[in-house]
């Protein structure tokens, strides 16, 4: 069959939300593997985005949120955490606001709610979690891999 006229479209597959949640770094192995980060759906205006840490063998994480993966209050990032006693384990974004969430089964999951405010619309922001993780080496604590946010409509 062939078409007589052009084909047109409706743009829906074409609009771009701007939305993006994207592993860049990788995280390090501890007793129950290397944790993992990952989100619901990637930040909108108005929306609510969970962030999933998961492959937490103590249940226990702190969530670190930066506005950069280029510099922290120490240092140039990615920071080498073998100085601390976790040697393999980078901290990847600077640690601009952290909290500490608990697990089960071995995820453990934070709501991030993003205001309905046009301002915050290309915002970015970084994530990246430190799970408890005794064994596996002196510093007690292993990282997740990091990621990119970036605020869409």
């Amino acid at each position: 069959l062939f078409r007589s006229t052009p084909l047109v479209s409706i743009g829906a597959h074409e609009e771009d939300s701007g939305a993006i949640y994207n592993v860049f770094g990788v995280g390090c192995a501890g007793t129950s593997g290397v944790p993992t980060n990952t989100a619901s759906a990637p930040p909108r205006l108005g929306q609510v985005s969970t962030l999933r840490f998961g492959n937490l063998p103590a249940q226990i994480a702190v969530v670190i949120l930066g506005i950069s993966n280029t510099m922290s209050g120490l240092g140039a990032l990615p920071l080498d955490l073998a100085i601390f006693g976790a040697p393999g384990c980078m901290l990847r974004v600077g640690p601009d606001s952290t909290t500490t969430i608990r697990g089960l089964s071995g995820v453990g999951t934070m709501p991030i709610a993003v205001p309905n405010s046009l301002s915050l619309y290309g915002v970015t922001f970084y994530t990246q979690a430190a799970a408890l993780d005794p064994a596996a080496n002196a510093f007690g604590f292993t990282a997740s891999d990091a990621a990119i946010a970036v605020i869409g409509i």
